[in-house]
């Protein structure tokens, strides 16, 4: 929210603004995380009200400690975009919060990858390639395949499909399980 949305809603004018302080500041903030950027002197105890309220007022955060970091990605892991100091506890904490934050991520690492594509098989598409270029990793995740990043260009996945079908006009039954299903929900 920019000034004049903040001076609309509340029915204002930018010659109104106060600048609050102390516990005015506190209760502020606690109703609506963007007063922060009104606040000149900020304590930790406002920024975490104010981040925990709205994770974008992270962006008001003269200092940023981890805690108040943390805090912020807790409440929407988008609010990473505005980490100044991106340290691997916050990046994770906002990619299980939401894997689509992966491409704020300024330094990637297999645990953040992981745990995005984890919380959103589509999060895939923000991993930095050259991470897993020479590592066998499995997910919990049958749509997904870290070494070829698709179900479609993975190589195994191409010839267990050609065996399932020779199964099948065998006559043999096949006891379906999650990578069966998602062979088969996966084009061809």
């Amino acid at each position: 929210m920019n000034l004049q949305e903040f001076l609309n809603e509340v029915n204002g004018r930018e010659s109104d603004i106060v600048c609050y302080a102390g516990e005015e500041a506190l209760a502020a903030v606690k109703c609506n995380g963007d007063a922060l950027q009104y606040v000149k002197d900020q304590s930790e105890a406002v920024c975490l009200a104010a981040v925990k309220q709205n994770g974008h007022a992270l962006r008001y955060v003269k200092d940023q400690s981890e805690a108040v970091c943390l805090a912020a990605v807790k409440q929407n892991g988008r609010a990473l975009r505005y980490v100044k100091d991106q340290s691997e506890a916050v990046c994770l904490a906002a990619v299980k919060c939401n894997g689509y934050t992966l491409q704020y991520v300024k330094d990637q690492s297999e645990a953040v990858c992981l745990a995005a594509v984890k919380q959103d098989s589509d999060a895939l598409q923000y991993v930095d390639k050259r991470i897993f270029k020479n590592t066998e990793v499995f997910t919990e995740t049958p749509e997904v395949c870290i070494k070829c990043f698709t179900i479609e260009d993975c190589p195994l996945i191409a010839a267990l499909r050609s065996e399932i079908e020779s199964l099948r006009c065998s006559g043999i039954e096949i006891e379906p399980c999650a990578l069966f299903l998602a062979i088969n929900k996966a084009p061809n």
